[in-house]
């Protein structure tokens, strides 16, 4: 479950985001975080050159204090069409904090990405060094499809974001990994799906999400 509501403490009477037109008014110790952020998300929407630097803050906003929470308890399914082998790392199937912030998490490429392509077999040796432990997993991706698409457009744009903790072989010897993207323009919604074709590339838009260390 995630809370599509949370609070969190300012000790301020408002919020002034650096605009005469845009002051969020807080009660004295709270402010509805989601309200918040719809309305950064319509500025955003109904005026693309508006108060780039105030959305920018309110993103910051948003990822300091938005809180995902993760059912750690129950091993997730993995599709049948995906022909598994096995489970790359079984000891990370249930594994990660059960709630944390957004601000907690951050966008991994590795070098060859910053500028090119890259295989999956050098992208997946690239995270091993980096950590595999670190990244999110499977349980993570169901949680944060949760925040739907305003939330994840704004924090990630039309990026593939990949849970590599949940990385599994799959029939034909390639890997299989869990995405989320945004499904635009055809439907507004965050969908979940799997990398899992031997043949394909990462570029600097197909992020590994990890937890800061």
């Amino acid at each position: 479950m995630i809370d599509l509501v949370p609070r969190f403490n300012l000790g301020l009477e408002y919020l002034n985001l650096r605009s005469k037109k845009f002051d969020i008014l807080c009660h004295r110790n709270s402010i509805n975080l989601e309200t918040a952020f719809r309305h950064i998300c319509s500025l955003t929407k109904n005026n693309n050159r508006a108060m780039p630097e105030e959305c920018e803050m309110g993103k910051k906003l948003f990822r300091d204090n938005y809180l995902v929470n993760v059912d750690r308890s129950v091993v997730p399914e993995y599709p049948e069409w995906l022909g598994m082998e096995s489970v790359l790392h079984p000891e990370l199937e249930l594994a990660g904090p059960v709630s944390y912030r957004l601000s907690d998490v951050n966008q991994f490429v590795c070098f060859e990405q910053k500028t090119w392509w890259v295989v999956e077999d050098r992208l997946y040796d690239s995270i091993l060094k980096e950590g595999i432990t670190a990244c999110l997993n499977l349980q993570d991706a169901l949680a944060i499809q949760k925040m739907g698409p305003d939330v994840f457009r704004s924090l990630f744009d039309r990026k593939e974001v990949y849970f590599w903790g949940s990385a599994l072989r799959v029939r034909g010897g390639g890997l299989g990994v869990p995405f989320l993207y945004l499904e635009w323009p055809w439907k507004d919604s965050v969908e979940l799906y799997w990398h899992a074709d031997i043949r394909a590339k990462f570029c600097k838009t197909m992020p590994a999400l990890r937890f800061r260390r």
